[in-house]
């Protein structure tokens, strides 16, 4: 008998012990779906604070751009109306140096080519005796400058005030292009004052030496007229810039 008492105290703390358990399990499952409810209105108010932030931030925003592009549309305005303009000759000066125009006028042409390879020149002198360099054609481009050249082309091409070439062996490069011998340059300008330029460069002069030994290319004359076509873009300054208090209208005037 005590054994069933045993048994049935069991079984009934058995039941207990289940009832709690499902007590328990039901108040934590009620009590996470509250807790889950409360988290889900709480994010539910963020987004939509969120959003009522974000919307007032774009009417901001965009408040801002319209006053801005009514600034830029004013100070355009004044700009258009209280910048003076460059004079008519400035301009065109200014278009000029630059070789931004075309100009057509008189002036002289010449050509540099290397010498033939013969055998008296290949036994006598060394390859490079042969070849025009470098420093053979800057020496006719400046000579042409000095000499009060307007406008130059160094193969068919606008020289302008940033213009560099290279002389590599007996090839020209020139504005991202090979040219090979002869190499012509053409001026505008006053010939007669061109040709004494040319006849007074000392480098020129030691060149028409290599002329009558190896026979270098040499052929120089003067022009009735000569076109030189505008530069193909704009020269662009990296390193060149305004000194300060410098007024450019006064300057242009």
């Amino acid at each position: 008998m005590s054994s069933a008492i045993t048994t049935r105290s069991a079984r009934i703390r058995t039941a207990v012990s289940v009832g709690v358990v499902l007590f328990l399990a039901l108040w934590m499952i009620r009590a996470s779906a509250e807790t889950a409810d409360s988290q889900n209105t709480r994010q539910s108010e963020g987004l939509a604070d969120l959003i009522r932030t974000e919307s007032t931030r774009q009417a901001d925003l965009i408040t801002t751009l319209g006053e801005l592009e009514t600034s830029v549309a004013d100070m355009t305005k004044i700009a258009e109306t209280t910048l003076p303009t460059l004079p008519t000759n400035v301009e065109k000066a200014t278009a000029l140096s630059l070789g931004m125009q075309e100009v057509t006028g008189p002036g002289v042409r010449l050509a540099m080519w290397d010498a033939p390879q013969t055998e008296d020149n290949l036994a006598r002198f060394t390859p490079d005796d042969l070849v025009v360099h470098q420093q053979d054609l800057q020496g006719a481009i400046n000579a042409l400058w000095a000499g009060g050249a307007e406008a130059m082309t160094l193969q068919g091409q606008r020289v302008t005030p940033t213009t560099a070439f290279r002389c590599v062996g007996n090839v020209l490069l020139l504005h991202g292009q090979v040219y090979s011998p002869p190499f012509v340059v053409e001026a505008v300008g006053d010939p007669s004052a061109l040709t004494e330029a040319v006849d007074n460069s000392p480098v020129l002069q030691v060149y028409q030496q290599y002329v009558d030994v190896v026979q270098l290319g040499w052929e120089f004359a003067e022009q009735e007229s000569v076109t030189a076509p505008a530069a193909s873009r704009a020269p662009s300054l990296k390193y060149a810039t305004v000194p300060e208090d410098t007024d450019l209208w006064q300057v242009a005037d």
